[in-house]
């Protein structure tokens, strides 16, 4: 499954053969926080999902540009508006991509209805990607849902290995029948 699926799609293609080439320069901080906003920019155009309404990610990510652990609410979120610090948020937020704005998942698994999020990082030996799935503690049980359940078996049909991350404690899902196992 390649990280961005959508951008196969002819809504994309036709939106970068409008636009000029840009330059930039990984090897900074800086320049990989500027490839990763406007890629997540045009993944948000063409999916159509956009974080309006969601914060999840501000409870229940770690951010340690800000010494803020995770399963508390981050100091600039309203939970009602989204980021009071948007255009200068930490580069660990501005690297963040959720899994269903990405596109992955249907419409009705947004991270506000079901009470969790999905992301992913490359595994390092570069043969695929660890899938997390953050749950929000007020639903422990969000990750059971069948919704969820099926996205879960379709990231696992693909070989990637699949964590829950709940209440301080991951669970390697081994198989979504057996439940999962504390790891």
């Amino acid at each position: 499954m390649p990280l961005y699926p959508h951008l196969m799609d002819s809504r994309v293609v036709g939106a970068l053969a409008g636009l000029e080439s840009v330059e930039l320069d990984h090897s900074t901080p800086e320049g990989r926080a500027e490839a990763t906003g406007l890629l997540a920019d045009l993944v948000e155009r063409t999916t159509g999902r956009s974080c309006s309404g969601c914060t999840l990610c501000c409870k229940l990510s770690g951010i340690p540009e800000l010494q803020k652990p995770p399963l508390q609410w981050c100091s600039h979120c309203d939970p009602r508006s989204g980021c009071t610090v948007y255009a200068a948020r930490p580069q660990s937020c501005r690297e963040f991509i959720c899994a269903w704005r990405a596109g992955y998942g249907p419409e009705a698994m947004k991270p506000s209805k079901v009470r969790l999020f999905a992301a992913m990082e490359a595994l390092p030996d570069g043969q695929g990607n660890l899938w997390h799935f953050d749950v929000d503690g007020a639903r422990p049980d969000a990750w059971r849902e069948p919704l969820v359940l099926d996205f879960i078996r379709t990231v696992q049909a693909t070989g990637d290995p699949v964590i829950i991350r709940l209440a301080g404690k991951a669970f390697e899902v081994q198989s979504p029948q057996a439940g999962a196992r504390q790891g």
